[in-house]
């Protein structure tokens, strides 16, 4: 995880959720979208429905 002023960065190296919710609270990198299982993308699974506003880019 990378720490900017409070705001945690997600790392998706673990093999599970790296963000929102089920990422405990996490936010992907700049430009990516937290899709609604936790994974950090920057295609429409990850940036259209479900997209967790807030932990990333949503469209």
């Amino acid at each position: 995880m990378v720490e900017h002023a409070n705001v945690v960065e997600a790392q998706c190296d673990t093999g599970g959720p790296c963000c929102g919710r089920q990422g405990r609270g996490r936010r992907c990198n700049s430009g990516l979208c937290c899709s609604q299982f936790g994974y950090c993308g920057s295609t429409s699974e990850y940036c259209g429905a479900g997209c967790q506003r807030g932990y990333g880019r949503c469209n």
